[in-house]
């Protein structure tokens, strides 16, 4: 393992630590039992709902990504408990 490789462990670590676990529109679908497209679905419908999915917090080669600690709330909120 290079210093950089070294570097980048330790800026991913300290991010994940510091927004909580991240996850995929992927990744929230099969959390909550649901099909991607629902989850594309929420997020573009976000801002006509009283209770809208939260916003990202991140993106990797513009894939969004959330705090699993936002959604999880959020879809207590909502009904679409994980």
């Amino acid at each position: 393992m290079t210093d950089k490789d070294a570097d980048a462990e330790v800026s991913e670590r300290d991010l994940t630590d510091e927004l909580g676990l991240l996850v995929t529109a992927g990744q929230i679908a099969d959390r909550l039992n649901v099909k991607l497209a629902t989850v594309h679905q929420w997020r573009f419908r976000a801002k006509t709902s009283s209770v809208p999915l939260p916003d990202p917090v991140w993106a990797v080669n513009g894939s969004p990504l959330w705090r699993w600690e936002d959604i999880a709330e959020w879809a207590k909120q909502t009904g679409r408990r994980p």
